[in-house]
């Protein structure tokens, strides 16, 4: 399972379409699921891909 931080999601996973502070809202929001470690943010890939399955209609 790869782990993302929140700039890594932004800049690698989305090629920067979606913004830092858009995926942090996501988070805020509980729409996208992520695991605290500290005060470090990490997301699963599965929980991107999830999200753009749900969201942007994606196979």
């Amino acid at each position: 399972m790869k782990l993302y931080t929140v700039r890594e999601a932004a800049e690698e996973y989305f090629a920067k379409n979606v913004s830092m502070s858009h995926i942090y809202n996501l988070i805020k929001t509980k729409n996208l699921n992520c695991i605290y470690i500290g005060h470090k943010i990490l997301i699963p890939e599965n929980a991107l891909d999830e999200y753009c399955k749900a969201n942007f209609n994606i196979q």
